[in-house]
């Protein structure tokens, strides 16, 4: 079956004739009736009634007379789409990142590339950490934004084609209510007694905490599970319970809206490092090359949060 056979027989039904849609269709008849045998055939289903005074569309033929509009519809449509991306040279960037990154560090990011690549569609996906990786690896994705928790920034993915470089490393902080009165950097053993607001199950941040406190004979009681850093600072100002998540930029706006929240920072350190994954050959590319230096220069170490800031010399339990 092809758009041209469903062309010829919308015609057909829509003049009732097989000559004047040939007429208007610029083909002959005999070149017509053999299209739409075809067609019929291919369905295995009969669609026109012929007669002497012309041609009527079965129950069949009347369904697939209206489907066939909607399809010929559509068809038009992603033909001018893809006129008009060729004519305009619209390129398309897809970018792979976790919900988090894409929320946290890439509206700012994308915003300073579109202002400059007018010309480039940037389409971001969010994925785990394993479909980026697949992504890029691929080809499906130009660029990925990767994030991982563990106890040294040496996490790299290895991969002849694929170039990596780390972004930034955050360290996990504490977060609770100012009347709990924490020092500067606490432990899990101080953190136990009190009611835990958690990521949800599977969360690689809680999957570590909870082996953490599973080393340390500890239990946390968790008090309430969330999807998002914002719902969880929200219960937090409420003193519904403490919180571990990892620094980024956006803390000090969560300080500005949140003004009951505190931070500390989490011992032993976990770190958050954030990398940015390329296909080597996409890097050939001026806009993906362009768009990978707007993210260079979209860091800097004021848009991070370092444990030079919670002092050695405060109590730690």
């Amino acid at each position: 079956m092809t758009v041209q056979q469903i062309l010829y027989f919308c015609k057909v039904v829509e003049v009732g004739s097989f000559s004047k849609a040939a007429d208007l269709l610029f083909v002959s008849q005999p070149t017509l009736s053999q299209q739409i045998s075809k067609l019929e055939d291919n369905l295995g289903v009969e669609l026109l009634l012929r007669n002497r005074g012309g041609v009527l569309p079965t129950s069949a033929g009347r369904y697939f007379y209206e489907a066939g509009l909607r399809i010929l519809s559509d068809f038009d449509i992603v033909k001018r789409n893809t006129q008009k991306l060729h004519a305009s040279s619209l390129h398309i960037l897809r970018v792979g990142s976790s919900q988090s990154t894409s929320t946290q560090l890439l509206p700012r990011i994308v915003a300073q590339y579109t202002q400059h690549q007018s010309h480039v569609r940037v389409i971001i996906s969010h994925e785990s950490a394993d479909a980026i990786l697949e992504g890029v690896f691929s080809g499906r994705l130009d660029v990925g934004f990767l994030s991982r928790y563990m106890q040294s920034d040496s996490w790299i993915p290895k991969n002849a084609n694929v170039r990596s470089q780390p972004l930034a490393t955050h360290p996990v902080l504490v977060a609770y209510h100012r009347s709990l009165l924490l020092p500067a950097r606490v432990g899990l053993q101080h953190l136990a007694p009190y009611p835990a607001i958690s990521f949800s199950a599977g969360h690689s941040l809680r999957s570590i905490i909870e082996r953490a406190a599973q080393d340390g004979g500890l239990e946390l009681a968790i008090s309430a599970e969330v999807d998002n850093i914002w719902t969880m600072m929200a219960l937090v100002n409420e003193n519904v319970g403490i919180a571990l998540l990892p620094s980024f930029s956006g803390i000090r706006m969560i300080q500005q809206i949140y003004t009951n929240i505190e931070f500390s920072l989490f011992i032993p350190e976990f770190f958050r490092t954030i990398l940015l994954i390329t296909g080597e050959s996409c890097l050939d590319l001026p806009y993906i090359k362009k768009f990978v230096s707007f993210v260079y220069a979209s860091f800097s170490p004021e848009d991070m949060i370092i444990p030079a800031q919670f002092p050695e010399s405060s109590a730690e339990v």
